[in-house]
């Protein structure tokens, strides 16, 4: 390793606790001023714990091993845990969980400014709107007085990236900085990322499962191999998998929407919009950020009314269904860690709702969903990504609903995991007969399960189509065009395509 690493380790691992094995074989990393490194791995191998550890922040209990350098100084522990924020800035996983919901954006940007580079007053409010524009926020004198949830998630991503960058650090670690982001919005993120690195002349390690994502940012790519196991290498493209066969639907609508509108302080998110889903159909709505869709799903849910229209499941409006929030549509969240009652085992979370809706039986449920009966006794922070949105899953199903909604649930899985979630998706359509919207920025992982696709942009929809039709909207075609060609080449759409 090179005499000029920022920072440096050697024989890292991390084990949970004292009796655990090694989460993956110990490994060596270095990292140069204005170089990227990238740790991959599968979901569960410890990609984020790792970057804790290189930092003295990893949760108690967990252990870390290996001897960490800092410019070529070695640097126990407390060391390391001073030279978080000021030196070494970290942009965590889930930017709309790591903001203040009652703070402005603008307002905590500050706040760490003044801490990082004590300044106060004009100067650091100046250094604030210098940050937004560098991680390239529009509109940043408006956006200063917003809070997270007026917000997309790609602007909130933003400002944890300022806030990591606010103490000028010699070093960023960057822990799935695009999870949850459309394709577009990814490249976006990741291109300003290395500008800013280039820029400041800045290490970077960056954590990511997107392979296609590391070989575009990445200088040197080490690869997270769990301790006694071999993972298969999966194709990017999904092309080579042969899903269950699709069968028809009923001709019934289990969901009617019309011309419905919807908005969030005076700015509308949905405008006269009208769709149907059958009843046993896998639909799927797909649309880059902001396109409304998330705002569709909550509304169908009961959790948002309309500003006007109306919604109809199986015939009656949802405003007249009590149970609306419970038996008859269920949402499957974007980040099923923040959507877990952290301080609940398991099996109290899914008990809960089966005894709030007279569900089905738990073992039943935990079959259903491939869920091992030991993981009942553990929390939601003990799981794996996968094994995380298993019991999300299954939660969903305790209140016995007709209709699921899945918004991204595979937004922040590697893709062997995301592929498991589609088909445990798919496999409750098929033979549990529930109606299911999936939600999502892929369509190239979707056109492999769905019955149907509707397109969204700019809160309508754009087009309706079938797996085996021809993309007419210029919407559609970006959307696979983007999702497979990650080097971001121009694709061509044609007829005879």
């Amino acid at each position: 390793m090179s005499n000029s690493a920022v920072l440096s380790a050697t024989g890292v691992s991390i084990q949970t606790h004292a009796t655990a094995p090694q989460l993956y074989e110990p490994f060596d990393i270095a990292v140069n001023a204005g170089e990227c490194v990238a740790l991959t791995g599968c979901s569960g191998t410890g990609k984020s714990l790792t970057v804790l550890s290189l930092i003295g922040l990893e949760p108690s209990g967990v252990i870390s091993q290996g001897t960490v350098k800092w410019n070529d100084v070695v640097v126990d522990k407390t060391d390391r845990q001073q030279l978080a924020g000021k030196e070494v800035g970290l942009v965590l996983q889930d930017p709309v969980s790591a903001l203040n919901p009652v703070i402005s954006v603008g307002m905590q940007l500050q706040e760490t400014v003044e801490n990082l580079m004590s300044i106060k007053g004009k100067r650091a409010e100046k250094l604030v709107y210098q940050l937004m524009s560098e991680v390239q926020l529009q509109d940043v004198t408006e956006l200063f007085y917003r809070y997270p949830h007026q917000l997309s998630v790609g602007q909130c991503q933003r400002i944890m990236i300022a806030m990591a960058l606010a103490g000028n650090p010699k070093l960023l670690l960057a822990d799935e900085p695009t999870t949850s982001l459309d394709v577009t919005v990814q490249r976006e993120i990741i291109a300003m990322l290395t500008q800013v690195r280039k820029d400041r002349n800045m290490a970077m390690i960056i954590v990511s499962h997107d392979q296609n994502l590391v070989n575009d940012i990445a200088d040197d790519i080490i690869e997270l191999k769990a301790c006694g196991e071999k993972h298969e290498n999966v194709d990017s493209s999904l092309s080579s998998y042969q899903p269950s066969k699709k069968v028809s639907v009923d001709k019934i609508p289990l969901v009617k929407i019309s011309d419905v509108t919807s908005s969030y302080d005076g700015k509308v998110v949905l405008n006269n919009l009208s769709a149907t889903v059958k009843s046993g159909e896998f639909k799927v709505i797909a649309g880059n950020s902001g396109c409304g869709k998330t705002t569709l799903a909550r509304l169908i849910c009961g959790f948002k009314k309309a500003d006007s229209g109306e919604i109809r499941i199986n015939g009656l409006l949802l405003s007249d269904i009590k149970a609306a929030r419970g038996s008859s549509a269920q949402l499957i969240f974007q980040n099923p860690f923040s959507s877990l009652d952290p301080r609940q085992t398991v099996r109290s979370i899914l008990m809960e709702v089966i005894t709030k809706f007279n569900g089905p039986d738990l073992d039943y449920i935990i079959k259903a969903v491939d869920l091992p009966r030991r993981l009942l006794e553990v929390k939601p922070h003990t799981l794996s990504g996968g094994e995380c949105q298993r019991v999300a899953i299954a939660r969903s199903l305790a209140a016995s609903p007709e209709l699921l909604i899945a918004d991204e649930p595979t937004s922040s899985l590697d893709q062997i995991q995301s592929r498991m979630i589609m088909e445990l998706l798919l496999s409750l359509c098929r033979n549990n007969g529930l109606t299911v919207i999936l939600i999502t920025h892929n369509l190239v992982e979707a056109l492999n399960y769905a019955d149907s696709f509707s397109i969204m942009s700019a809160g309508k929809i754009v087009e309706e189509m079938s797996p085996d039709d021809i993309p007419v909207h210029s919407i559609t075609q970006k959307l696979l065009a983007a999702a497979t060609d990650p080097a971001g080449l121009k694709l061509e759409f044609t007829d005879n395509c």
